[in-house]
This record gives C-alpha cells, sequence and structure tokens, in this order.
C-alpha cells in the first residue's frame, strides 16, 4: 500500500490539513474512507473528491499513529496498512520479551525481558 518515500509522510493529527496529490493520495485515500468516514475518489491526475465535492486538502478528524511491529523486519504494521487511529490502540508495549541477532544468530541476551521506558 504505502509508496516508496513512505516515511516522509506526516502522520495525521486532529485538525491537520494535507494538501491532496497523486504522491500522498494513496497512503491518506485508505484513512480518510475507512477511518474518517467519507466517499473519496481520485478524478485524474491531482484531482479529488470527498463527499461530493471536488478539493484539493482535507483536514483530518482525529489522531493517528504509525506502529511497528514486534518483529521490525518481517512484520505487517504500519508498513503494511497503514495509520492506525488512537481509538484503535488497546495497549502499550512495556517488555522486551525476546531479541534476536541475526548477524550472530544467537538471542540477545542483554536484552530479554528489559523493561521499555
Amino acid at each position: 500500500m504505502p509508496p516508496s518515500g513512505f516515511s516522509s509522510f506526516k502522520i495525521p493529527r486532529k485538525a491537520a490539513t494535507v494538501t491532496l496529490n497523486d504522491a500522498n493520495w494513496p497512503v491518506f485515500e485508505p484513512v480518510i474512507t475507512r477511518y474518517e468516514g467519507h466517499t473519496a475518489r481520485r478524478l485524474g491526475e491531482n484531482s479529488y473528491e470527498i463527499d461530493g465535492q471536488r478539493t484539493t486538502t482535507y483536514t483530518f478528524a482525529q489522531d493517528y499513529y504509525f506502529v511497528m511491529g514486534d518483529n521490525r523486519d518481517n512484520s505487517e504494521d504500519s508498513r503494511f496498512w497503514g495509520f492506525v487511529p488512537m481509538d484503535h490502540i488497546v495497549g502499550k508495549a512495556m517488555l522486551i520479551y525476546f531479541s534476536w541477532d541475526a548477524a550472530a544468530n544467537l538471542p540477545r541476551f542483554s536484552r530479554l525481558f528489559t523493561v521499555i521506558k
């Protein structure tokens, strides 16, 4: 879903307005439709319609987060399915249960059961 350069996109926050364009549309369109509850479509190059109204900008109604999975190199997280609204977050990471050092082919024993600050 995210285009290359995804890391350069601003994470949507409540009352933030973005200018829509063909580079950010694939990132913001699912948020606008899935979580903000609007109908949205691309009309043509850098041309969009939200709830039947042509627009070039969108103002977000809620805060969003970029979440990382517990296995950074092999995890379906916000890099795969996009930003997550605050009301979908149900917990907080508090402890490193396990950490693997692929280069050494061993656990990182010093990190096991470490409290996350």
